[in-house]
């Protein structure tokens, strides 16, 4: 049986168009306009924005890909518990 080849497996439009850094500039515009949001008041470093989590690297936002680690955010996130 043949292995898939991940280079020719299609992808959704929207998660090819979704690029794995953003410049800090887009990301302090989404969370001034409400399009993104901190994890906590107090977790500024960890943001949702276009149903993704991203970490703030100080000179840019990565997007993070860790399917195990943004479940965990998202359900902190959901029910207020950052500890």
């Amino acid at each position: 049986m043949t292995q898939p080849n991940p280079t020719t497996t299609p992808v959704s439009a929207a998660a090819a168009a979704m690029p794995l850094m953003i410049e800090r500039a887009v990301m302090e515009a989404a969370l001034r306009t409400g399009q993104a949001t901190t994890l906590s008041p107090l977790v500024t470093g960890l943001a949702r924005y276009q149903d993704h989590w991203w970490i703030d690297t100080t000179d840019m936002w990565v997007q993070i890909t860790d399917t195990t680690f943004t479940d965990t955010l998202e359900a902190r996130h959901t029910r207020g518990t950052w500890g």
